[in-house]
């Protein structure tokens, strides 16, 4: 982006990282250290929340079972300094909104 000259509108700036803190396959008796990290406010600077929900359903997508539920645990305030300097000042709620129906109308995972 800055190498040809930060053109207007880029999209989303920042780098993602997804983090599980348990997943489908570990027992809950088991995942309680990951659980705790949820705990840990340095992990929470930003979020993208309309790729995280992407990449969660992607995930639940290829699971075997009949029905799939995502609970998206949120702020309800997509955050990404860079991306929100350069864009819309909505750009990530929006994205976030659009992932959702996205999601909800193909109907492979319910959204909670």
């Amino acid at each position: 982006w800055l190498a040809r000259g930060k053109p207007r509108h880029p999209g989303r700036l920042n780098e993602a990282c997804h983090l599980v803190f348990k997943d489908a396959d570990t027992r809950w008796r088991h995942a309680r250290t990951g659980i705790a990290a949820l705990f840990k406010a340095d992990l929470f600077r930003e979020g993208i929340d309309g790729e995280a929900v992407e990449w969660a359903c992607a995930r639940l997508a290829a699971r075997p079972e009949a029905r799939r539920i995502l609970v998206v645990i949120s702020d309800g305030s997509p955050m990404d300094g860079a991306t929100a300097l350069a864009n819309d000042p909505f750009y990530l709620d929006n994205h976030l909104k659009q992932v959702v129906a996205r999601q909800e109308a193909a109907g492979r995972v319910e959204i909670l």
